[in-house]
């Protein structure tokens, strides 16, 4: 399990299916103040947030992190394919990251426009 809750219902009620997450197939209701991780399925219920107001867990970001260095080492080494010179694999990995930014910027409007969040 995630060590950092995604989503915090805040008022009312829903029926989630964790089942992606901890394997249990019968869905449960949540009620206010309850504690849920991205990847939970509202199966009742409406569940309004504003979206982007999480943050990704430790684990996730550590396990992003370390993805990149593996994929990076890889490509920079030639393992599994011709080695790739080390200016091609940092500049790729520099662009994802603005690429990244430039869409979390765009998003705000983009929500606001088709009212979510």
């Amino acid at each position: 399990m995630p060590d950092t809750a995604a989503v915090r219902l805040t008022e009312g009620s829903v029926l989630l299916d964790q089942s992606m997450l901890t394997g249990e197939s019968v869905p449960i209701e949540a009620a206010a103040g309850f504690e849920t991780y991205a990847g939970a399925l509202v199966r009742r219920g409406e569940e309004r947030r504003r979206l982007g107001s999480s943050c990704p867990s430790r684990s996730l970001v550590a396990s992003s992190a370390v993805d990149l260095l593996i994929a990076s080492t890889l490509a920079t080494f030639g393992i599994a394919m011709a080695p790739l010179p080390l200016l091609v694999v940092g500049g790729t990995l520099v662009a994802a990251v603005v690429f990244a930014f430039v869409l979390d910027l765009a998003k705000v409007p983009v929500f606001n426009r088709l009212r979510i969040g």
